[in-house]
């Protein structure tokens, strides 16, 4: 069973709505117990110019039946009218065009077809500057790589020579 609430309007008489605390003086229970069956749904309110109306239950509307208007038949015509000839104006088989748009159309795939090729070259391009880009970072490492073997065979040697004037220094002291 469907219950409908009033809507409240600012109006002066508000439409017979209550504010919070006439609400709750009438149902003999606290604003703060109000505010709760606001947050819980079991009441609706609304903040109208500086004060809240609570929306109460109406129930005569549940008893109320939808208004029917008068009753409308649909209109046939009993006497027999023949049918407008439709195909004396119907139109010719030959449509014209008043634009002929072949000339447009075959610039767009002209366009198209350039675009495509610039960017085949363009991909061209931008595959051989990665192709050059790769064989110069390999030219790069082979070089570092023949740089690192120098420098371990020159730290190899350096830490040989250490270890020969240790090895001298000791005799020394004896």
């Amino acid at each position: 069973m469907e219950i409908r609430r009033e809507p409240v309007f600012e109006t002066e008489s508000r439409r017979g709505a209550p504010t919070l605390a006439e609400f709750a003086k009438n149902s003999q229970i606290s604003e703060d117990k109000v505010w709760e069956l606001i947050e819980d749904g079991q009441v609706s309110a609304r903040f109208v110019n500086d004060s809240i109306l609570i929306m109460q239950d109406q129930p005569q509307f549940d008893r109320m039946l939808p208004v029917e208007g008068p009753k409308t038949e649909p209109e046939f015509s009993i006497d027999s009218r023949p049918l407008p000839d439709i195909s004396a104006s119907a139109p010719s088989e030959e449509i014209e065009h008043p634009h002929d748009f072949t000339e447009d159309n075959h610039d767009i795939l002209a366009f198209a077809q350039d675009a495509l090729s610039r960017n085949a070259e363009l991909s061209k391009e931008l595959l051989a500057t990665k192709d050059e880009l790769l064989r110069l970072k390999d030219e790069r490492i082979s070089f570092l790589s023949e740089l690192l073997t120098q420098k371990d065979k020159e730290i190899r040697s350096l830490n040989r020579s250490l270890e020969e004037f240790a090895t001298l220094k000791k005799f020394e002291l004896r």
